[in-house]
């Protein structure tokens, strides 16, 4: 058959000759997805004739099918056999497939023989049953979800996907803005048990040490427990209100911190549901692992499944000061220990910003206690390039006003430091911009060097930088937190990527990487010293 021929029974399809019919049919190019389908009817027909009935009732369409065996058609019968049937449909159009009646096997007739089927017209209706759920088999996806979860979730793009298939903007949205919420509490909204429900479930899926759910929750709605709880919170938490008494009006760091603690010890009973998290154990202080790394996780993973539903809490642990009284109240048995409770409400508002945290460059230590960079290293290694340092600190029971004075004298690290041999100031001042000579020694090497103050905050910040402001050998930094009740001081250094001593030793070295954290470790040392050295002076002075 030529293309012509070809053309006018398919429009591009191939067309091959029906043995048994002696006329052209045009067959897909593709396999059919309905393979398996054709195939067990025509099974069916190499039995019965070239006839299968319709869906709608008795009226019979004639089935045409196409052997590759005989493409071409000539003289050589078709199979009739099933499996040569079956062979003949590979092929078979996608709408002749479509047009095939679901096919079921023969029921027992009433008296135990085999039964005939019935046309689609004549069905019994099939016996109602119930629905599996089919286990999830996408990437990131586990057991099936529990009721009411799937609505809740936030919907995801595939424009801000990573690889694993997370939407990672929605993901650092709640990792970053879930807050501890106190006065945006609504106390006047109820929660419902499903959502409370939902986010347990959630919170469950925390690890276990030993993967041993030991976890128990207790929902307390009863006003009146409410109430007893809500007196024994307020009166272990008596001081924050006279804390926060004493700093209102102050501006001090801590004053919003603990107005909002305040207004929770007065209105604690108030929110809609307390929600306490325990665990199967008693803390004995054995230092053992188990009882509280298998609680901890999940109980915040209960938080964050309250902020992806609108609802807040805060983490609060008053009324484990009164054990034996609340278990009194609850009916808790001995040999469990409550961990946490979070007073749940719906939020004043969706809206959270991120709060203020000292950035990973500055609190991960890498190899070793107190060693940092101050850039992510792009090979994973120990170089200069990434800000290579070293910090110290020590908490102080004094307010910063008093620690200032002795981390602005540049002359008071000499006692503490067996590297620091002197100091003193190059002229009059002593703010951002003045230079001071530190004289150095160590071993059989002695080196007096300039330094520039190119950081001053009076009363919080004093940092220096050796030989050029530019582009400092070294780097030193002396910073006061607020505590509330009392002082952090942290005193950090990084080292430069030139004008510095510790580049030509690494480089004349066969083992850089041991001269470089050899060098961190002795200024590590010495910056130890000076801040103990500090924290004994201030308090002794208090």
């Amino acid at each position: 058959m030529g293309s012509g021929e070809a053309r006018r029974h398919g429009g591009g399809r191939a067309a091959r000759r029906d043995p048994r019919e002696g006329r052209c049919v045009r067959v897909a190019t593709r396999r059919s997805p309905l393979r398996r389908l054709a195939q067990h009817a025509t099974t069916r027909q190499s039995r019965t004739g070239p006839h299968v009935p319709t869906r709608t009732g008795d009226a019979r369409t004639p089935v045409q099918p196409s052997c590759r065996r005989n493409p071409g058609g000539g003289d050589r019968p078709a199979r009739s056999d099933p499996v040569g049937a079956s062979r003949c449909v590979e092929r078979q159009d996608v709408r002749l497939a479509r047009a095939l009646p679901r096919c079921r096997r023969p029921r027992r007739g009433p008296r135990g023989g085999r039964g005939r089927h019935r046309s689609d017209a004549r069905r019994r209706p099939r016996r109602a049953h119930r629905r599996r759920t089919r286990r999830p088999t996408r990437l990131g996806q586990g057991r099936p979800r529990p009721p009411g979860l799937i609505q809740n979730r936030v919907p995801m793009t595939s424009d801000n996907r990573n690889e694993a298939g997370f939407d990672l903007n929605q993901i650092d949205r709640l990792l970053t803005t879930t807050r501890s919420v106190r006065k945006r509490l609504d106390f006047d909204r109820d929660v419902p048990d499903r959502v409370i429900f939902d986010c347990i479930d959630l919170a469950e899926q925390a690890p276990s040490g030993g993967n041993d759910a030991s976890r128990r929750w207790i929902v307390i709605k009863d006003e009146a427990t409410k109430r007893k709880l809500g007196e024994i919170y307020a009166r272990n938490g008596e001081f924050m209100i006279t804390v926060a008494d004493r700093l209102e009006g102050s501006g001090h760091g801590k004053e919003k911190v603990f107005s909002s603690s305040a207004y929770l010890v007065e209105n604690f009973a108030k929110a809609p549901a307390l929600v306490i998290a325990a665990i199967w154990g008693i803390h004995d202080n054995s230092g053992r692992p188990g009882l509280f790394d298998s609680v901890i996780q999940s109980a915040w993973s209960f938080n964050l499944a309250l902020r992806s539903r609108g609802l807040g809490s805060t983490w609060t642990t008053l009324l484990n000061a009164s054990v034996d009284e609340l278990a009194g109240i609850l009916g808790i048995p001995d040999g469990i220990t409550t961990i946490v409770t979070f007073p749940v409400a719906y939020t004043k508002g969706t809206e959270f910003k991120p709060a203020a945290r000292r950035p990973a460059e500055q609190i991960t230590y890498f190899d070793r206690w107190g060693f940092t960079k101050a850039r992510a290293s792009e090979d994973g290694g120990v170089n200069f390039e990434d800000g290579l340092g070293v910090v110290a600190e020590v908490d102080i029971e004094a307010a910063p006003r008093k620690v200032w004075p002795f981390i602005s004298d540049i002359e008071f690290p000499v006692e503490a430091s067996e590297e620091l041999q002197g100091a003193e100031w190059n002229g009059e001042a002593r703010g951002l911009g003045a230079t001071f000579t530190g004289h150095n020694k160590l071993g059989d090497m002695e080196w007096s060097i300039e330094n520039h103050i190119t950081d001053y905050v009076e009363g919080r910040v004093f940092e220096w930088g050796t030989v050029d402001p530019a582009s400092p050998g070294g780097r030193w930094r002396f910073e006061i937190m607020d505590q509330g009740v009392g002082s952090r001081l942290r005193f950090s250094m990084e080292i430069g990527t030139e004008n510095n001593l510790t580049i030509g030793f690494a480089e004349a070295s066969e083992n850089p990487v041991a001269v470089i954290n050899g060098r961190r470790k002795q200024i590590r040392t010495n910056m130890q010293r000076t801040c103990d050295a500090i924290k004994a002076a201030v308090e002794a002075a208090d």
